[in-house]
């Protein structure tokens, strides 16, 4: 089995698990890349202000993704949709 299909079927059991995206995306990514310490500027978000802070963190995840899917991690960008958030 490749590595992108393992880490594409990890993706799906933890959203199987209601697991939010940005939960799961750095937990994957951890474990792709040892050590891996994101430094993103934190997305401004829009709304009220809960909604603001939820979405600080909407850039660190998408370069989380990004990574994945660049170093042959992720095939199928598919596997990033359909989580509870």
């Amino acid at each position: 089995m490749k590595r992108a299909t393992k880490t594409e079927d990890l993706f799906m059991f933890l959203r199987n698990y209601a697991w939010d995206l940005w939960g799961a995306a750095p937990v994957i990514a951890g474990f792709a890349f040892e050590g891996l310490e994101a430094e993103v500027e934190r997305s401004p978000g829009y709304g009220p202000p809960l909604s603001q802070f939820c979405q600080k963190e909407n850039f660190e995840v998408a370069v989380y993704c990004i990574l994945l899917k660049e170093f042959g991690y992720v095939e199928d960008e598919g596997c990033f949709s359909g989580f509870d958030t």
